[in-house]
């Protein structure tokens, strides 16, 4: 939802790392038999270590009855834990009507800027908005469309009114639309932004139904100040290679009053199942190499060549013509066309055979501020049934315009012994990892390695986990060097009770040999399987520590947690999408 306060989860995570912090929250609802109606509260309390931040909402969803719903939201956050107080309110309230021919929905939202916990949509924040959107089905082919919206900029005063006013028609293998719309910008200083435009497109499908073609059109008439709306033109076309895979190419030209851009995007986009969609344009990731904007590789986004090979490519340039300083109404939400200039190229490959598959790829992303460069590989085999063998290798490399560099590796090899007959199981993982940075202010580099061997015994109700660990680090900073050897012994013992529950203890040694310190970790916990492949523990840990390189799926830091363990493959995650 708009508001959207919630989601809690436990434990939490604080920004002091010698601090001890808890996340709880919840939502309870009542229901009114026989009818959509219902009424919630929600509550969520985050304890960040230097601070507490809180959030409470109230909703309800009420059946009017002749296919009209009402929804409203409100709700109030605080947090103190950056040493300053920031208190907001968020408020939503909808009418939705939903009918064979009409669909309408009138609208009203409101967000103060300093509202949430962090989870909120940075676009919205310091806004409010009110507006209507309808369509009407004239016919089987054709269909009216408007909306109509104001929106305010609560901390600048600017504000943005819209109206639009459309129809489509709908044939045996082609569609056509055309628009009218005015949007206008008044800032606080009384300068008024306004483009009016009349848009016209339209989409013609191949008579085998394997190509799609479209164009679209907004031409401005008159005015055309608006940053957001400028003149623009669409070009696209799909392919359809099989009945799962598209190949897309799509072409952007704008021209407006301050800036002339041009975008190009291509790649493949397919859909596994009803219902679900993986596409493999160049999307933008955050991630252990800070901002990288490469293909992001999804489930089933590659193209199939034949029953071994399947390859995956995507392209996205964005350039701007000519540019001029340009005022916003909304300087938090990314422009509508230009921005940054850039091209980014991905170009994926995989091969199985057997019990062995493997795949590659290649991105690269050329930008004003900076150059990003990676390759990925992974290998994967079944020599034998119940031993599995892993080896992944993944190198990128930042080059950015004020002269820093940063690059990483990670060498990663990994060992599953689990045969049927074995009441044992073991997997063992082995990562090498080198770090390097210069002209960041602080130069750094450091490598590292890190083996975590687990085994597991099974007997009867009873299950015996063993974990030990170790990591040999050197680090160099600003010429100063650092390295130390850390290992870990862990053993967890859990005993099942029926079908569904079961109980545990843990235990765990960590031990840092130069500094001569050791940490330790105890708790206990309950779980509960309540659907085929899933797993839900409530435990607590009466001392405790934390390191990354040896979580695995232990939690052993102090305090409370909740863990969810969902098995996930594709058939189970077909049923999730439905």
């Amino acid at each position: 939802d708009p508001i959207g306060f919630f989601l809690p989860g436990l434990p939490g995570k604080t920004e002091d790392p010698d601090a001890d912090g808890l996340t709880y929250g919840g939502r309870a609802a009542l229901r009114v038999p026989g009818r959509s109606t219902e009424f919630g509260v929600s509550y969520v309390h985050e304890d960040r270590g230097a601070g507490d931040a809180d959030l409470a909402g109230v909703d309800a969803t009420v059946d009017l009855g002749h296919d009209t719903e009402l929804k409203v939201e409100a709700a109030t956050s605080s947090d103190d834990s950056a040493g300053v107080d920031r208190e907001g309110d968020a408020y939503l309230a909808e009418v939705v009507h939903t009918s064979g021919v009409f669909q309408g929905k009138a609208y009203y939202r409101e967000q103060d800027e300093d509202f949430g916990l962090g989870q909120q949509n940075g676009s919205e924040s310091g806004t409010r908005k009110y507006g209507v959107d309808a369509s009407y089905r004239f016919s089987r082919q054709v269909t009216g469309l408007a909306q109509a919206y104001r929106q305010e900029n609560l901390v600048t005063d600017a504000d943005r009114e819209l109206v639009e006013l459309g129809a489509e028609y709908t044939g045996a293998n082609y569609t056509l639309r055309t628009d009218i719309r005015q949007a206008t910008d008044t800032f606080d200083d009384g300068t008024v932004d306004r483009s009016s435009q009349i848009g016209v497109g339209g989409a013609w499908k191949s008579p085998d139904k394997r190509l799609l073609l479209r164009l679209d059109h907004e031409q401005s008439i008159g005015d055309d100040e608006n940053t957001d709306f400028p003149t623009r033109t669409v070009l696209g076309a799909d392919y359809e290679l099989t009945r799962a895979v598209l190949l897309f190419a799509e072409q952007e030209f704008t021209w407006g009053e301050d800036a002339d851009t041009s975008m190009t995007r291509a790649g493949l986009r397919s859909t596994p199942w009803q219902g679900g969609e993986a596409r493999s344009s160049v999307e933008q990731v955050v991630d252990e190499n800070g901002e990288r904007v490469f293909a992001n590789l999804g489930l089933f986004q590659t193209w199939r060549v034949n029953d071994r090979w399947k390859v995956d490519a995507g392209l996205e340039q964005s350039r701007t013509v000519s540019d001029s300083p340009r005022r916003r109404v909304y300087p938090d939400v990314p422009p509508a066309s230009g921005g940054e200039d850039f091209l980014s190229v991905s170009l994926g490959t995989s091969y199985e055979i057997y019990r062995w598959f493997w795949n590659a790829r290649l991105e690269f992303r050329n930008a004003e501020r900076d150059n990003k460069y990676g390759f990925l590989t992974d290998l994967f085999g079944e020599p034998e049934k119940g031993i599995g063998v892993s080896a992944s290798l993944g190198l990128f490399r930042t080059e950015t315009d004020t002269g820093a560099e940063e690059d990483d590796g990670r060498l990663r090899l990994g060992l599953a012994y689990r045969p049927l007959d074995s009441r044992w199981i073991l997997l063992d993982r082995l990562d090498f990892v080198v770090e390097e940075e210069t002209g960041t202010g602080v130069d750094l580099d450091s490598w590292k390695v890190v083996n975590n061997l687990n085994a597991n015994y099974l007997t009867g109700p009873n299950q015996l986990a063993l974990q030990y660990g170790l990591k040999y680090v050197d680090e160099t900073i600003d010429g100063a060097n650092y390295s130390g050897f850390t290992d870990l012994i862990g053993i967890e013992d859990r005993y099942s009770i029926g079908e569904r529950w079961d109980v545990g203890a843990q235990v765990s040694l960590l031990h840092s040999w130069d500094s001569e310190t050791l940490d330790y970790s105890a708790g206990v916990s309950v779980g509960f399987n309540p659907m085929l492949n899933t797993w839900i523990s409530l435990g607590y840990n009466f001392a405790g520590f934390e390191d990354g390189d040896f979580a695995a799926g232990t939690y052993r830091a102090q305090g409370p947690y909740l863990k969810l363990r969902l098995k996930v493959d594709q058939e189970n995650l077909r049923q999730l999408l439905k």
